[in-house]
């Protein structure tokens, strides 16, 4: 085989995605949190469950690019999904990110900062 051909197993489904692991099938990441004590634990957390957090925060890892990485990265991408839904902060008519007027970003960057 050469290095440009790639091996797929004959009864592999090519239609249907992985299956997920079992915290993701949960929809719950495990990532590190932090409280207002200085305290790391680490807990399963979903998507929804970041929004009615008080005083604790998720630590979110990041790759040498500024990429979020790791289940952080995948919450953190879940939540920035989530917010995206919110059509008051975030309306649908923009084609372009950049074309989002600067006053819509910065709110969305405070929603993000301080949750």
């Amino acid at each position: 085989m050469s290095g440009t051909d790639s091996q797929v197993s004959h009864n592999e489904d090519l239609s249907a995605p992985p299956p997920l692991g079992p915290e993701l099938a949960s929809g719950k990441w495990r990532v590190r949190v932090v409280d207002g004590d200085a305290k790391i634990t680490e807990e399963m957390i979903s998507g929804k469950e970041v929004w009615s957090m008080l005083n604790r925060r998720v630590i979110v890892d990041f790759n040498r690019r500024g990429q979020p990485i790791k289940d952080s990265g995948g919450l953190f991408g879940s939540c920035l999904g989530s917010l995206s839904n919110d059509l008051n902060i975030l309306p649908i008519n923009y084609i372009d990110w950049r074309k989002v007027p600067n006053y819509r970003k910065e709110m969305v960057w405070k929603v993000i900062h301080n949750t």
